[in-house]
């Protein structure tokens, strides 16, 4: 028996860099990599810690893209082989936002 899926939002691979702030526009310490992508959030490694529970913002360049800054929660985080992965829950999108990231899609 397969295990019920709980994503609200179907996922993309993607692969890009992120920058990571916190709620104020300070830059954090590291920076990280997209995994995937979908309109309610992101799955992304990063280089400096991240806690669940952390809202923070964070810029997604993708090649032949404008950079997309949003917010987000830290609403898990797992290894992936010897790295930190984390699963990031976007904040309220705008109109605009989400359109941006429906054309990643």
């Amino acid at each position: 028996m397969k295990p019920e899926e709980k994503r609200k939002g179907k996922r993309k691979y993607a692969s890009g860099v992120l920058e990571f702030y916190d709620e104020t526009g300070v830059f954090l310490t590291g920076s990280g990599r997209l995994i995937n992508l979908s309109t309610t959030g992101a799955m992304a490694e990063a280089t400096g810690p991240l806690t669940p529970g952390q809202v923070l913002r964070f810029r997604l360049r993708l090649e032949n893209h404008e950079p997309l800054d949003l917010m987000a929660k830290v609403t898990r985080l797992f290894r992936r082989g010897t790295r930190q992965a984390y699963g990031l829950q976007f904040g309220e999108l705008s109109a605009g936002e989400l359109r941006q990231i429906k054309t990643l899609l």
